[in-house]
This record gives C-alpha cells, structure tokens and sequence, in this order.
C-alpha cells in the first residue's frame, strides 16, 4: 500500500492579499512585449488564492496562444518594418500604442479565464465550491474581452482592413 503524503504550502502573503513575490516580467519574443505577473494580478484583481506560480504558468499558456494566433500577422508587420510591436501605426493612449494595451488585454484576459476556469478544481468546500459558482459567469467574458482584443490587433497597421472588426448577429 502506498503511503500518502501530507504536505503543507505555505505562501508568504501581503496585506493585499497577494503572494509577496510574483517574480520577474516574462518575455517570450522579441516583437511581443513583456508581461508582468504582479501588474496582471492587480489589473484582474485575483488574490492570494491563486499562487504566483500558478499565475505564471496561466500568463505563459496565454501568452503562447495569443503569440501563435497572431503569428503570421506579426510576420506581415515586420515585414512591413515593425521590429516589435509598439512600432505598428496605430493611436497612442497614455503613450502607449492601443495593439500594446490590446496585447496586454488578451493575454490578462485569457490568462484570468483560465485560472477561473479550474477554480473549483483547487477547493472542493463548500465555500469553493460557492465562489467558483459566482465566478463562472465572467468567464466568457474573459474569453470575449481577449477575442475583441485580437481582433483590433489584427485590424491595425492594414489602412482600410476592415475584415476583422466585432461582428453584431441578430438572431430571428
């Protein structure tokens, strides 16, 4: 019979109620920009229950879909002459160029999605089980927030590239 074992992980918490320590900014190519772990748990307001080390690996899952979805978009654009993503034309809002924010976006969203979506994995109380309940109705949101993020993304840098704007259906 196999013995089990009784570990205890104890993570060191702030008085905001985050873990002391998300470590450092994660890059993945040069193009992209890098995502910082404690601005992505302040910007999605998750607390303490989910571990940085969780957190990390959700940011770096997202990170390599948001990446792969948009990759032949980034090989266009620097192709174009676009060396990272700040160079592609678009508006500027509080100095940063609107793909950046929305990069930042989709990944921050999906990222959150995901870590939302295993909630009730991770506690199994009754309690656990009530905050996953009344987290599941942001999920799709989540999932729709990094959709729309995308799409302006790849709506920028082509003038007149319409092709990928929100798409309104009514059903009857």
């Amino acid at each position: 019979m196999a013995q089990q074992s009784n570990q205890f992980v104890a993570v060191q918490v702030t008085a905001g109620g985050a873990p002391a320590d998300d470590g450092e900014p994660i890059t993945s190519a040069a193009f992209w920009p890098a995502i910082d772990p404690k601005m992505a748990r302040q910007t999605m307001r998750l607390d303490g229950t989910v571990t940085a080390m969780r957190l990390r690996s959700a940011l770096i899952t997202a990170i390599a879909q948001i990446n792969s979805d948009l990759q032949l978009w980034r090989t266009r654009q620097q192709s174009a002459g676009a060396s990272a993503l700040a160079d592609v034309t678009a508006e500027q809002i509080d100095g940063i160029s609107t793909v950046v924010h929305a990069y930042v976006q989709a990944v921050y969203c999906t990222a959150t999605a995901a870590l939302l979506e295993r909630m009730r994995d991770y506690d199994t109380t009754w309690e656990g089980h009530t905050r996953a309940d009344r987290a599941t109705w942001p999920i799709d949101d989540y999932k729709r927030d990094a959709w729309y993020a995308i799409q302006q993304i790849l709506a920028a840098g082509v003038p007149g590239d319409d092709r990928h704007r929100h798409n309104v259906i009514e059903l009857l």
